[in-house]
């Protein structure tokens, strides 16, 4: 259980600090 709340912590923290870059970086692409 910590194991895979562990994992589910770092997922979730690399998920919400690549949606933003991955935001700018469409956008700067795109404009």
């Amino acid at each position: 259980m910590i194991s895979i709340s562990w994992q589910a912590i770092v997922l979730g923290g690399s998920v919400g600090l690549a949606l933003p870059f991955a935001v700018y970086l469409l956008l700067k692409i795109r404009f």
